[in-house]
C-alpha cells in the first residue's frame, strides 16, 4: 500500500505541475504574435496615424506582450519586403518596456544589418537607443558623436544624456564646440536639464522621460492614441 506521506507528496507534486502548466499557458496567451503586430504596423499609413504613433501605441498598450514579436521581426532578413515592419519594430523597440534586447537594436544601429536597403533603418535604430539608460552604450554614443551626419550627432547628445545622466555633462560640454548649431542646441538642452533638475532631468526618449522612468516609459496610453486604436485594443486584448 502507498503510505499517506507518499500519497500527500504525490498530490502536492501533481498540484505544482498543474499550476506550472497553467502559468505557461497563461503566459503564452498574453503574447501577441508577430503576424498580428505586422498587421498593426500595416496601419501606419492610415489617416490619423503616423509612423511614430503606431509603435508608441503598441509599446504603451501592450509592453512586453509585443516584445517577442518585435524581436522576431527584427531577426528576419532586412529586405525591401520587411522594411516597413522593421522600421516600426525599431521605433517600438526604442521603448525599453517592450523588452527588446539592446543587441538586437545595435545590429541595425551599427550598420551590421539593414544598410543594404538604405540608411533610414540605421537612423531609426540609433534613435531607439536614445531611450536606453544603459552606461554600456557610452562608447557607441561617443563614436556616433564623431559622425559626419548632423542628425546622428544630435542623437548622440541625447543618447549620452540617457546613458549617463548627469555624468554626461562633460561630454555635452565638449559637444558645445560642434560646428553645427543644431547639435549645440540639443547639447545645451540636456545641460540645462541636468543643471536645473539633476537626476530628475528629462534625459531619455528625446527629452520625454527621466532615466528612472525610461524602463517603463510610456506608462500610459495617450488619449488620442487610445481613441485611434480602440479597434486594435478590442481585438488584441
Amino acid at each position: 500500500m502507498i503510505s499517506s506521506e507518499v500519497r500527500t507528496l504525490a498530490v502536492t507534486l501533481l498540484t505544482f505541475l498543474l499550476n506550472v502548466g497553467r502559468g505557461s499557458e497563461s503566459l503564452a496567451q498574453t503574447q501577441i504574435s508577430s503576424s498580428n503586430v505586422k498587421r498593426v504596423f500595416a496601419s501606419m499609413g492610415d489617416p490619423g496615424w503616423d509612423e511614430f504613433d503606431v509603435p508608441e501605441f503598441l509599446a504603451a498598450a501592450f509592453g512586453r506582450r509585443v516584445g517577442a514579436a518585435l524581436d522576431s521581426i527584427l531577426s528576419e532578413p532586412a529586405t525591401p519586403e520587411n522594411y516597413y515592419y522593421q522600421l516600426g519594430a525599431l521605433t517600438a523597440a526604442g521603448f525599453a518596456r517592450t523588452g527588446v534586447p539592446v543587441d538586437r537594436i545595435l545590429a541595425f544601429a551599427t550598420g551590421q544589418k539593414g544598410s543594404n536597403i538604405g540608411g533610414v533603418l540605421r537612423h531609426r535604430a540609433v534613435m531607439a537607443l536614445q531611450s536606453r539608460a544603459d552606461p554600456g552604450l557610452v562608447q557607441f554614443w561617443l563614436n556616433v558623436s564623431q559622425e559626419r551626419g548632423v542628425s546622428f550627432r544630435e542623437l548622440a547628445a541625447g543618447g549620452l544624456a540617457c546613458a549617463l545622466g548627469p555624468g554626461a555633462l562633460v561630454h555635452l560640454e565638449a559637444m558645445q564646440q560642434d560646428p553645427s548649431p543644431e547639435v549645440r542646441n540639443v547639447a545645451s538642452f540636456y545641460m540645462r536639464e541636468f543643471t536645473t533638475k539633476g537626476d530628475g532631468a528629462l534625459s531619455c526618449a528625446g527629452g520625454r522621460s527621466t532615466r528612472a522612468e525610461a524602463p517603463q516609459f510610456p506608462r500610459e496610453l495617450r488619449t488620442s492614441l487610445r481613441q485611434k486604436g480602440a479597434r486594435i485594443l478590442e481585438e488584441l486584448h
